[in-house]
């Protein structure tokens, strides 16, 4: 994972929706888990990660880009 947090930043602004989903993130709550599904464009982005093992399962909305809603948990860390 990457562990920069300004890096981390710069990568998930330069991926492509696509790109995204698969990757497994760190969220600024403490979970973590693949996203399965990015809403909107940049740069409001909101990912939608897995965070929990059961299937079906929940999904957590996160934060992707910095205009993404800033009461959203964020990515921290993401799997490249």
């Amino acid at each position: 994972m990457s562990p920069d947090p300004g890096r981390t930043a710069l990568l998930l602004e330069k991926m492509e929706r696509m790109d995204l989903i698969g990757k497994r993130v760190k969220l600024s709550n403490g979970q973590e888990g693949p996203i399965v599904h990015v809403e909107y464009e940049p740069p409001e982005r909101v990912a939608l990660v897995k965070t929990y093992p059961e299937s079906p399962s929940p999904l957590t909305r996160a934060s992707v880009d910095r205009l993404s809603p800033p009461h959203l948990p964020y990515i921290v860390e993401i799997d490249i």
